[in-house]
């Protein structure tokens, strides 16, 4: 027994990725930290589960739709649907963003901005994680890609509590 050694554990990329896909559709709504909300100049402090339902909504009336894989399937926090990645990558893309960026301006509503951001947010972070590419990858042939990389991995999600 060595007392003063201490463990620690914590989530491999993936998991905790779905962690929070899981967190935003389980609780509903995530308010963001004040400094976040000036840093990012958003219109609100709230992430809403029901901007992506609404996202549902409105594109399942077309056959092309601007987020293709998302789906209510994808916003339904069944235990083994939460299991695969591919699902919180339905949910958290950058055309989930975009979309919901257009769903701004299309409803006159900038509380789908601040959704948007948080989704294109988290995606940034998890293809910065888990990149093979040479583009993506944390490296330093680029150094003006490679601090704000890492700039936006220092941001603070601390108010996930994932």
């Amino acid at each position: 027994m060595r007392p003063h050694d201490n463990l620690c554990f914590l989530q491999d990329v993936p998991h905790l990725f779905k962690s929070v896909k899981k967190a935003v559709i389980t609780n509903q709504i995530i308010y963001l930290p004040d400094d976040i909300v000036r840093e990012g100049n958003l219109p609100t402090n709230v992430v809403k589960a029901s901007h992506l339902k609404d996202l549902v909504n409105k594109d399942g009336k077309f056959e092309l739709r601007a987020a293709p894989r998302l789906t209510d399937d994808a916003l339904k926090p069944q235990h083994f649907a939460t299991m695969r990645v591919s699902n919180a990558r339905a949910v958290v893309s950058q055309r989930t963003s975009t979309d919901l960026q257009s769903l701004a301006l299309e409803t006159q509503d900038p509380s789908y901005i601040t959704t948007g951001w948080f989704v294109k947010h988290i995606n940034r972070w998890f293809d910065l994680m888990t990149s093979r590419c040479p583009q993506l990858a944390l490296r330093k042939s680029n150094e003006e890609k490679y601090l704000d990389a890492i700039s936006h991995l220092k941001k603070p999600l601390s108010c996930l509590n994932v």
